[in-house]
């Protein structure tokens, strides 16, 4: 897997998971088909940049995506609806080692020894350091989101 070093970085429809991890003075990791992408900003920063590329704030997408949810807890953040970008928390997202999976990208979930092995659509594979159960719910709130920003404006 090819790794690149920058600056800068803008989630895309190639962003398979973005996830805090610090390598020398890099601060995140981004998995893209093919590539680990290491960057000095922070996860928080790239998701909320991006956010703002598609017109709100991270802070807005969270709160939106949390009132059509009816939570505040583990949001999954519809990062740009236009494109089909749609990221889910591995845990919550106080915790350092939250990390988020793009829901496009995965093939299939199971569970392994109490966690989640995710398997994405190239055959990349992680484990997520939580329950099957938790990561279903997870990953139905996702599509929850996705439904209603796709759907909205038809009904």
């Amino acid at each position: 897997m090819e790794q690149i070093f920058t600056k800068q970085y803008h989630i895309s429809n190639d962003t398979m998971t973005i996830e805090p991890k610090s390598v020398e003075n890099y601060r995140t990791l981004i998995v893209e088909p093919g590539k680990q992408i290491y960057t000095t900003r922070s996860l928080n920063q790239i998701l909320n940049d991006s956010c703002i590329r598609s017109g709100a704030s991270l802070d807005g997408r969270r709160m939106a995506a949390g009132k059509i949810l009816e939570t505040s807890k583990k949001i999954p953040v519809p990062v740009s609806p236009e494109q089909n970008i749609y990221l889910m928390p591995t845990c919550a997202i106080k915790e350092k080692e939250c990390a988020y999976i793009s829901f496009i990208h995965i093939k299939h979930y199971s569970e392994q020894d109490k966690k989640t092995l995710v398997v994405f659509n190239n055959g990349y594979k992680i484990i997520v350091d939580t329950s099957r159960k938790s990561f279903n719910q997870l990953y139905n709130r996702t599509s929850n989101i996705m439904v209603y920003f796709n759907y909205k404006n038809q009904f």
